[in-house]
């Protein structure tokens, strides 16, 4: 299975991203998308749509925004946005965290229970670190905090390490569970996590 995984199990399993929090952050961040794209491979955006369908849809994101640049007094044609809609079928980044959370509600249903929405956390802030400036153009967006990245420095190796466990390696669940109860690692992060998820409590 490592194989088909191509090394991106090796990077959750050694972690040697050492104490960097945005780096780590934004690393795992990635490193889910690929894990997804590797172990969810059939699960696509719009799985009813048929091939002409998708080239048909396509091709009319490609004149739309063409044709809205050009209403514009911009110059564009249709050609210039085809890697805009070359991924109009993969699943979102939040569809992929969604299912990798799921994955771990299965195996270990406490990991993530202490967040209101894992997903939504690990995607904005994976986003914000990577372009830094995603959203400066809205007047609503709230970069992510110091404990938003916190969340998910410390939340992202445990979820991907489950997923690994539980859908590649295949392991019991209730093996795992017991695993995870005996590990003193796994309270200090639970008790981490309700610490800034929960401060008064």
């Amino acid at each position: 299975m490592s194989a088909t995984l191509e090394g991106l199990d090796a990077a959750i399993a050694d972690d040697q991203l050492a104490d960097i929090l945005e780096l780590r952050a934004l690393v795992l961040g990635t490193i889910a998308e690929g894990l997804h794209r590797r172990l969810f491979d059939e699960k696509v955006r719009f799985p009813d749509l048929t091939k002409a369908q998708k080239k048909a849809v396509r091709r009319a994101g490609r004149e739309a925004i063409a044709k809205a640049l050009n209403d514009l007094g911009v110059g564009a044609a249709p050609d210039d946005f085809t890697d805009l809609v070359a991924a109009l079928n993969d699943m979102t980044a939040r569809q992929r965290l969604a299912d990798i959370k799921a994955v771990v509600d299965e195996a270990i249903p406490g990991l993530l229970e202490e967040f209101d929405d894992w997903p939504g956390l690990v995607k904005s802030t994976r986003d914000y670190l990577a372009h830094w400036l995603l959203g400066d153009d809205e007047d609503d967006y709230v970069p992510p905090s110091e404990d938003d990245k916190i969340l998910v420095y410390m939340s992202l190796p445990w979820a991907l390490r489950t997923l690994l466990l539980h859908r590649a390696a295949k392991l019991d669940v209730n093996l795992m569970q017991q695993g995870y109860a005996e590990k003193p690692e796994y309270e200090m992060f639970r008790a981490n996590v309700r610490a800034i998820t929960h401060p008064s409590t």
